[in-house]
């Protein structure tokens, strides 16, 4: 199963040309959910609370856990959002909305390499055509004759 990206950077170029069209609708009734004690650094306040989520979606059998937070309906939020971007990949491969935004930011990528390049070669051809003057402008003073002062 793809990794799932939750918080990320996106530009807005990219964000408008998402397609999000087929992204799930999740239903609650064909979710499990549950509840279990946290684990992790934290110590007895984390391992005491049962603030982690665990959420399944019975369809398709993909299955998230959330223990990102101390809070268990902040976890449970967050816990969702993983499980409908894990059922878009699951459902939906290559035209997963986290795939969009993949080939999109590297296509992204591309043009702004391509658009650096350009400028830079035209920055060197202007500096190359601003040295070629500058040799021509101080040829035509050296063949200037002295007396013409």
């Amino acid at each position: 199963m793809a990794a799932i990206v939750i918080r990320r950077t996106i530009h807005k170029w990219v964000k408008d040309k998402l397609n999000y069209s087929k992204f799930p609708k999740l239903d609650p009734r064909h979710v499990e959910e549950s509840a279990a004690k946290g684990s992790g650094p934290g110590g007895q306040s984390v391992n005491t609370s049962s603030n982690a989520v665990r959420l399944k979606h019975l369809p398709t059998g993909v299955s998230v856990r959330c223990h990102d937070t101390r809070s268990l309906e902040k976890n449970k939020k967050i816990a969702w959002k993983k499980l409908a971007e894990a059922v878009d990949v699951e459902i939906n491969g290559e035209e997963s909305v986290q795939a969009q935004i993949k080939r999109l930011s590297s296509e992204r990528h591309k043009w702004v390499k391509e658009q650096r390049a350009k400028k830079r070669e035209e920055k060197a051809r202007l500096k190359e055509e601003a040295e070629r003057s500058d040799e021509e402008t101080e040829d035509v003073e050296e063949e200037k004759p002295k007396g013409d002062q």
